[in-house]
Parts: structure tokens; sequence; C-alpha cells
């Protein structure tokens, strides 16, 4: 099959794009307006982008009309945000706060979900995420339909019990990621081992 985006829908580009580029981690982001109001969203075009200095971005599709979402407009009001990742036995919480509510609304306590305070930043994390992300704003890009975020990680908390002999274990984190249509994917490790020249890249 071959698809020639000129020509294509929207709600098909998005289908077709989403599909194939999968899985997708999930930055479920928490963050506060300047008023104080909480706010807690999953986000799907979400990812690491470098480790020196250590960066993340992720890209909410703007409202009609252009305006912002709740979270980005709380970045860029702050100049601070959370990632918490999430792990399956959280999804059920995770897609109840990506409905759209109105703007004062705490999604944490709409849906049940404990918070805690964080350690560098005025934002509440998630208390039983495996591990959170703390983030200063660094930049802000405008694409066409969505404002693209980028962040400087300042602070990592992990769950102790992911950490085998001081070092995280990749086996122990119990990672989600989204797939095309209504599909998650859990983790499923394959018994490969990178050569010397993947190491390098």
């Amino acid at each position: 099959m071959d698809i020639d985006l000129s020509v294509a829908d929207e709600s098909s580009i998005h289908r077709t794009l989403t599909t194939i580029v999968a899985p997708r981690p999930i930055g479920w982001i928490s963050s506060k307006s300047a008023d104080g109001e909480e706010n807690l969203a999953p986000f799907s075009y979400f990812n690491a982008i470098s480790t020196h200095p250590p960066m993340v971005m992720f890209s909410p599709v703007d409202r009609d009309g252009g305006e912002l979402k709740d979270t980005p407009a709380n970045v860029l009001e702050t100049g601070e945000f959370v990632v918490n990742m999430v792990t399956e036995d959280q999804l059920e919480a995770m897609d109840l706060t990506g409905e759209t509510v109105e703007p004062n609304v705490d999604e944490f306590e709409f849906a049940g979900i404990e918070k805690e305070p964080a350690e560098t930043v005025d934002v509440s994390r998630v208390a039983d995420a495996q591990a959170v992300l703390e983030c200063s704003f660094h930049d802000d890009v405008s694409v066409p339909g969505s404002t693209l975020v980028l962040g400087i990680v300042d602070y990592i908390s992990v769950d102790d019990d992911v950490c085998v002999n001081g070092k995280i274990d990749s086996r122990e984190i119990d990672s989600v990621g989204r797939m095309g249509g209504p599909y998650y994917t859990g983790v499923n490790f394959l018994p490969y081992e990178r050569g010397d020249a993947g190491k390098r890249q």
C-alpha cells in the first residue's frame, strides 16, 4: 500500500503515522498554573532527546483556534513540569487524565491519583510512579497545529524496587507504550545484545 500524504485527509494521516511510529513512550506531564491550579495529562508525542544536557520534549496538539492546552500553557507560565513515567497498573487512571475537563479541575483528584510534592520544582508528581523526571522549561517551538515543548531534566527520582546494586534495571521497569488506534503495549525483552558497533552510536 502506498499513501500520498499530499491528498490524504488529516484523520488518515494521524492514524497512519501513529500506527507506524510505535510504540511511543508516554509522558504523563504534571504542571501547575501561575494561579496554583494543578494539571496532569498524558502525551504520546514525547521522548528524551539529549543526555548532555539531559533533555526531553513533548508536543501537545493545540486547541481549535490555536489556543494552547493547559499543560504547555502552564509550563510557559511557570517554567516547570514533571514527567511521570506510566506503568501498566496506571493505565486506567492515566486515561482518565486525558479527558477534556475544565481548566480549574485537578486531574489528580479527578482520577483518584495520589500526589506528592516534587523535590526541585513547585509541581506535584504521581506518588507511585516508578520514575519521575523533574524539569525546567528550555524552549518552545510552534509547529503547524501543535506546540513543541523542550525541557531540561534537573532531577530524577526512581523507585528503589527497580534498582539493582545501585543501578536502574530495565527489566524491573513496567513501562508501557502507545500504539496506533486504542492500543497500548507492555515490555517484551528480546534476547539480543548490541555489538560493539551499535554501542558506539
